[in-house]
C-alpha cells in the first residue's frame, strides 16, 4: 500500500517517468557492485547505517519518490534480494503506466532512431507500449539480449558462438 501511494504521488506530480529510470539505473549500479548490495541488504548492519549508506549515493540526485522507495528496500527487505527489489519495483512502475519494461543489453549503444524502432516492433509483438531500458554490455561483442518478463530473446554474437560451439562437439 505504501509503494501504491508513493508511485501514485509521483504519477500526479508528473514524473512516473523519471522514477522508473533512476530506478533501472540505481539497479544496475548495484549489480555491477556486489559488495555495495550486500552493504545495503546485509541484516546484521543497522537498519539506520544502511539508510546512511543509501541517503550518501543518492543524495539529491533523484526524486523524492526514488528516494522514499530505496529507503524502503534498505530498511525492511521483505526478504528478497536487494537488487531482484528494486528491478520489481521499475516494473512496478511501468506497469502502472500500463507498459512493459524491455531490459536490453547491447554491445554498442542504440541512437534514439533504433530505440524508437526497437520499441515499435516490441509494441506490435506485444500488442502494449514498451519502454527500452538500455545497458552497453561490450562482452557481448555484437547483437543484443532482450528480456520482457519472462521472455528472453538472445541475439547476442556470444550466444551465437556458444551455439555454434556445441554444435561442432556433438
Amino acid at each position: 500500500m505504501g509503494r501504491d501511494a508513493i508511485f501514485s504521488a509521483a504519477e500526479q506530480e508528473g514524473v512516473l517517468d523519471e522514477v522508473e529510470d533512476e530506478l533501472f539505473r540505481f539497479g544496475r549500479i548495484v549489480d555491477r557492485e556486489p559488495a555495495l548490495a550486500a552493504a545495503l541488504a546485509h541484516r546484521t548492519h543497522d537498519p539506520p547505517a544502511r539508510q546512511a549508506l543509501l541517503d550518501s549515493l543518492i543524495e539529491a540526485k533523484v526524486h523524492a519518490q526514488t528516494k522514499l522507495l530505496l529507503d524502503q528496500t534498505v530498511t525492511h527487505p521483505r526478504g528478497r534480494s536487494f537488487d531482484r527489489t528494486i528491478d520489481a519495483l521499475s516494473d512496478e512502475a511501468a506497469v502502472r503506466r500500463n507498459r512493459s519494461v524491455a531490459n536490453v543489453r547491447t554491445s554498442v549503444p542504440l541512437t534514439p532512431d533504433q530505440e524508437d524502432r526497437l520499441a515499435a516492433a516490441l509494441r506490435r509483438i506485444y500488442g502494449r507500449a514498451v519502454v527500452l531500458q538500455v545497458e552497453v554490455d561490450r562482452e557481448l561483442l555484437g547483437g543484443m539480449v532482450i528480456a520482457i518478463g519472462d521472455d528472453v530473446i538472445d541475439g547476442s554474437v556470444v550466444s551465437r558462438l556458444d551455439e555454434a560451439a556445441r554444435g561442432l562437439t556433438r
